[in-house]
């Protein structure tokens, strides 16, 4: 009766929702149909490299092959998987073979056997446990965990698991990645803020205030440099030129007063060249006075000295002048060494694998793979 009311009432909310959940059941049913096709797809791919002994161990096994061997090592250690054996194929074979003799027997008996039926559900048991056993086949490709190759596993019950398998360089590089990534995603906030500052590159601080301080000095030498290293102005330059002519004019008066020696005038000429040097000694003080008192710029191996002696302060301290300025020390990170460290310092599974933060070393024909369940 209710159902009839809720119908006549609202028929047209009630097709709605009927249709609704059709396209629902539809669209679930649809992806099924793909992921069976998908499924279907990797195992016909497997049973042809199994057919070709594509990944047979040898001298001619390629590294995809060598790392699927080393995730199933790995899967077999931490008991998720059995490996079947020739003797397991054998017996699974064996095993069909009665199932489908005892089935004849049953449907062929009259009377319903029980203890058939009982023997045939123990030999399916049975079969059930040998055909859950895997080899290399049944794991797959699955494209690329950054530089490392992604595997899942098929007809294993591990249906929902991923796995990732590197070399040594291929953990390195995508370690390297995954940090960069992060770095480039939120920056430096999750990292201690000390271990950061331990990687300020001291060369970008210094290169940061060179132009700084090459201005400063220039525009305000007098703060940096002394006096006496300035130079004479171009007006005293020349200032000191006159004087110093004069005093060579002088000079020569006094030689020729000087050649007139010998004569009754000795005394006179004597108190004439005493007065020229007078005036010779005039001009000296106020030559020294002008060179004591330059006006003119500073030499520029002098500046250039002063700007180096305030960078040596940076290299010496380039924490603190970032924290004095209010820089953004995260400007100044070498960001490459600053990655190599956290690599070197967390390990590749904690850097790489954020699903539980491992990864085991497995050797397959001499060679180390890394193995990592990634989610």
């Amino acid at each position: 009766m209710v159902d009839d009311y809720i119908n006549k009432e609202y028929p047209e909310q009630i097709k709605i929702y009927t249709d609704k959940e059709a396209a629902k059941k539809e669209k679930e049913r649809l992806e099924r149909v793909r992921i069976q096709r998908i499924l279907q797809g990797q195992r016909n791919e497997a049973e042809e490299r199994r057919l070709d002994g594509e990944w047979e161990l040898g001298p001619d096994c390629p590294e995809e092959g060598l790392k699927a061997h080393a995730l199933l090592d790995w899967l077999v250690d931490t008991s998720d998987v059995e490996v079947i054996t020739d003797e397991d194929r054998v017996e699974i074979e064996r095993i069909k073979n009665e199932i489908e003799r005892l089935q004849a027997e049953y449907d062929n008996d009259e009377d319903v056997r029980q203890d058939l039926l009982d023997e045939i559900s123990d030999l399916e048991d049975e079969l059930s446990e040998l055909e859950d056993k895997i080899d290399v086949y049944h794991i797959i490709p699955y494209g690329e965990f950054y530089d490392t190759t992604q595997f899942i596993v098929i007809d294993a019950g591990l249906d929902d698991r991923e796995y990732a398998v590197g070399t040594e360089s291929e953990m390195e590089s995508s370690s390297y990645d995954r940090v960069d990534s992060s770095l480039d995603d939120i920056g430096y906030e999750n990292y201690n803020k000390n271990f950061v500052m331990n990687h300020i590159d001291t060369d970008d601080v210094v290169d940061y205030f060179r132009d700084f301080f090459d201005d400063d000095v220039r525009e305000s030498p007098e703060s940096y440099l002394n006096e006496e290293d300035r130079m004479l102005s171009n007006e005293q330059e020349d200032q000191i030129t006159l004087l110093k002519e004069k005093i060579e004019r002088i000079e020569l008066k006094i030689k020729r007063l000087e050649d007139e020696f010998g004569g009754e005038d000795d005394d006179e000429i004597q108190s004439d060249i005493d007065e020229l040097n007078g005036e010779i000694d005039d001009l000296n003080d106020e030559i020294s006075d002008i060179e004591s008192s330059p006006e003119g710029d500073y030499p520029e191996d002098k500046i250039e000295e002063a700007v180096d002696d305030r960078l040596e302060d940076v290299r010496r301290n380039p924490e603190s002048y970032i924290e004095d300025w209010s820089l953004d020390h995260e400007n100044f990170i070498d960001r490459r060494a600053f990655i190599q460290d956290v690599i070197d310092t967390d390990g590749y599974a904690h850097t790489l694998n954020s699903y539980d933060g491992n990864a085991d070393e497995q050797k397959v024909q001499d060679q180390w793979f890394y193995v990592m369940r990634i989610n």
